[in-house]
């Protein structure tokens, strides 16, 4: 997530295409919201302390 939403480099070989990152970038999804439900929101829940220190500002919607 730090590498897509602020280009901060994991070590690996993959290249963005916006080096700075993409901080319109407001969320990540699980494979299925259902299943998440099921299981308490155990998915959202570890990782809801990550998005919420996301910066608030408000970025223009980009479509790619």
């Amino acid at each position: 997530m730090n590498y897509l939403i602020k280009g901060v480099s994991y070590g690996g070989s993959y290249t963005l295409r916006q080096p700075a990152g993409y901080p319109g970038l407001k969320g990540i999804m699980t494979w299925s919201i259902n299943w998440d439900a099921y299981t308490n929101h155990q998915f959202s829940n570890a990782h809801r302390s990550y998005l919420n220190g996301l910066s608030t500002q408000t970025t223009k919607e980009v479509v790619y």
